[in-house]
């Protein structure tokens, strides 16, 4: 294990995302965390297809938030909730994003909206609130961007933020793809494995070229819409290596726009390639479809030559006869020592903040139903001042709510691991 990857436990964490490499394994022997000696002798004992489907499912469960994790996020959210209603009690503040959707990865930030009335965006106003409180470092006002935002580092949990406002499309947003995951469960896993798979290797920003969350979701999205014969329980191995060969091989970047209105669809742009050299990715806003998202990624033509090559790495392995090998997901990511390192940081710093869920968050009637309950955060203060958000509901805690999208997503993932899920051929 390399020196600089190894953080001691009670030291505070300074986490980057990893990069894919060829690495020896961390401190515990693994490079492939999400299975343990015990899976080997029933993962060995499967064919190559259903092995991975399977491992899929055992590293969604791995990567997906652990209590500690959601602990830690709930109290920066909690924090900045503080700060904004101490300055303007009629003010609400929205989670939204992949930590609102649960398709976080470790060391993912989070986005908030505050929602409020104002003559001018107060991004200075909160920095200096959040400055005096002693909750932030590395503060960054981005007063020029289009969606002017406030980014910093949560100085108690090391957990990047960003915070923007009036921007109600984020929130709109998160709510709209929790029901697309809802009427695709198989959209989740494979959203989470495509996004470790680019950010190993650095292809997840699109300040950095790269391709955004949204429009990666966006892209799977439409890949399921319009395939030819989806089953109900789709191998998730299958349904990854028909990804990479879609937008991999096949997919015409220089012609075609990525829709998913109208239950997902193509749009001919046969003029585009005619002035455009590179590889680019265009897909319709599906609110607004005169704007397209994933122009910015203008190193898009690295993530098309990393999905082929991905979907050589995971064929290769159908073609290996009786292999032993127990890892068919880490010809393509594995887990770094240092994401290691960082989670057993959090486990052991917020375990004592884990609470346990209220009885009707740990038992939704409906998985997609608590999924898409949207959190609106609130403090107490807001209680006293006898104000609320303009529903007439009062707005459920962090920690509730996000308990209940926890659940009700666990719950998804159950279902893609039952011994009948996995044995169809897509």
């Amino acid at each position: 294990m390399d020196s600089e990857d190894f953080i001691p436990l009670g030291a505070e964490p300074v986490f980057t995302r990893p990069k894919f490499e060829n690495r020896q394994p961390n401190k515990t022997g693994e490079i492939t965390p999400w299975l343990t000696d015990a899976d080997r002798e029933l993962m060995l004992a499967l064919p190559v297809g259903i092995r991975l489907h399977q491992e899929i499912v055992k590293f969604v469960k791995y990567i997906e938030a652990t209590p500690e994790e959601n602990a830690m996020r709930e109290q920066v959210v909690q924090d900045v909730t503080d700060a904004v209603v101490s300055l303007w009690p009629a003010a609400v503040v929205h989670v939204f994003g992949s930590v609102r959707c649960g398709l976080a990865l470790p060391g993912s930030d989070v986005d908030i909206m505050v929602e409020g009335r104002w003559s001018a965006t107060p991004l200075h106003t909160l920095k200096r609130a959040l400055e005096q409180r002693n909750l932030v470092k590395n503060v960054e006002v981005i007063a020029t961007a289009k969606v002017p935002i406030l980014k910093f580092v949560h100085a108690a949990t090391q957990v990047p933020v960003d915070i923007s406002f009036n921007v109600l499309d984020g929130p709109q947003d998160a709510l709209q793809i929790q029901k697309y995951m809802a009427t695709y469960p198989c959209l989740r896993p494979l959203v989470l494995v495509l996004k470790k798979f680019l950010s190993e290797r650095e292809l997840n920003e699109v300040f950095s070229g790269g391709i955004g969350s949204y429009a990666l979701f966006l892209s799977a999205l439409n890949f399921l819409q319009t395939h030819p014969a989806l089953c109900p329980e789709p191998n998730l191995g299958v349904l990854l290596m028909e990804y990479f060969e879609h937008y991999g091989l096949i997919f015409n970047f220089g012609y075609l726009i990525i829709s998913v209105t109208d239950g997902g669809k193509y749009i001919a742009d046969r003029y585009f390639a005619d002035y455009n050299e590179r590889v680019t990715l265009r897909i319709q806003n599906p609110r607004n479809p005169s704007i397209e998202i994933g122009n910015n990624s203008y190193r898009f033509d690295e993530v098309v030559r990393a999905y082929g090559k991905g979907l050589q790495a995971l064929s290769s392995a159908f073609y290996v006869q009786d292999s032993k090998e127990l890892s068919i997901l880490s010809r393509i990511i594995h887990e770094t020592s240092q994401t290691y390192e960082y989670r057993q940081w959090v486990k052991k710093t917020f375990a004592s903040k884990v609470t346990p869920a209220p009885a009707a968050a740990a038992a939704p009637s409906s998985s997609a139903a608590a999924a898409a309950a949207p959190i609106q955060t609130s403090s107490a203060k807001r209680a006293k001042h006898g104000e609320s958000s303009g529903s007439g509901a009062a707005s459920p805690s962090p920690a509730r709510a996000l308990a209940a999208t926890a659940e009700a997503l666990k719950a998804a993932v159950e279902k893609l691991a039952s011994p009948a899920a996995g044995t169809g051929a897509a």
